[in-house]
């Protein structure tokens, strides 16, 4: 009889143990999918904020860079007009075809939701390949071609503004819609056959094209991430 117990007491002993055991790994098994869909979640909320912030630099590409670009072209383009047919040209007519000539961009770009990312953690991107394009682009190619313009700014703005130093003075007038103030103008009535003035607008004709190139890449860059963070979103 004992031992008939000891039997009894040692099959329920070893089906609480395996009752133990199989409770355990549900549980472990609970808590590994909430944590893979917690980490989940924060993948899409995070590649939506990256998707997002690519949006908003693409529209301000279009609506202030490539505004201020197509006033820097017009401005290139019709003294460069002016100049093929020799024409003479009105003081205030030229001082504000120069200056549009001279309209610059200062490239920027948002990293805030890839700041994010970085503190998160890389490994919350599942898709390898997705997060190196992500990683290099961010680390990589988007402050690389902002370096090139910002360097080719500093580079050629003390050239330039000796060449507009050169070429123009203040003087002081009086209109009608404003007393007193200053102005610019020439400093020479052949102002369009002027050698340093031609130096200057070959270089702003330069720094236009580099705009263009290096904003072009920037807007290629930025969709190549995009369509892949879209891609990835689709299969969640």
């Amino acid at each position: 009889m004992e031992k008939n117990k000891t039997g009894k007491y040692f099959k329920y002993a070893i089906g609480e143990i395996v009752l133990v055991v199989i409770g355990i790994l549900i549980a472990l098994s609970i808590n590994n999918w909430n944590e893979n869909r917690k980490s989940n979640l924060k993948e899409t909320q995070i590649l939506n904020e990256i998707a997002n912030s690519i949006n908003s630099d693409l529209e301000l590409y279009e609506n202030i860079f490539d505004y201020r670009l197509d006033i820097k072209k017009q401005g290139i383009d019709s003294l460069l007009l002016l100049i093929g047919e020799n024409n003479p040209i009105e003081d205030g007519v030229f001082m504000r075809l120069l200056y549009r000539s001279r309209t610059e961009i200062s490239v920027t770009y948002d990293s805030g939701p890839y700041d994010a990312l970085k503190s998160s953690g890389f490994d919350i991107i599942r898709n390898d390949s997705l997060r190196a394009k992500i990683i290099n682009a961010y680390e990589s190619g988007l402050p690389a071609y902002k370096g090139f313009i910002d360097t080719y700014d500093f580079e050629t703005e003390p050239i330039t503004a000796k060449y507009l130093q050169n070429i123009t003075e203040s003087y002081v007038c009086n209109d009608e819609d404003q007393p007193w103030h200053f102005h610019k103008k020439p400093k020479f009535d052949n102002i369009l056959r002027n050698q340093e003035f031609l130096e200057l607008l070959n270089i702003e004709s330069q720094k236009y094209d580099h705009y263009q190139r290096r904003l072009n890449s920037l807007r290629r860059l930025l969709n190549e991430v995009k369509s892949k963070i879209l891609i990835e979103l689709e299969k969640s």
